[in-house]
């Protein structure tokens, strides 16, 4: 499941994922980033209620996953 660009690992990956880690980095290096909006769902509980659920685009995880080890 994607963010709300619907942008999969699959297209990354017929994309080329360097060009698009290429991407990224020029972008960050540029202080061009500006993450998007997450994708709300909302997953059922056991109790009938739902618990809603932001997914990050692709993108936003990258940049969320090199801050957290740097």
């Amino acid at each position: 499941m994607g963010g709300i660009d619907e942008i999969s690992i699959q297209d990354i990956k017929a994309y080329g994922e360097e060009k698009f880690l290429k991407e990224i980095t020029e972008e960050f290096k540029e202080n061009k980033y500006q993450p998007k909006p997450v994708k709300r769902v909302y997953i059922p509980k056991k109790d009938g209620s739902k618990r809603p659920l932001g997914i990050p685009i692709i993108k936003d995880r990258i940049i969320q996953i090199n801050r957290e080890v740097a």
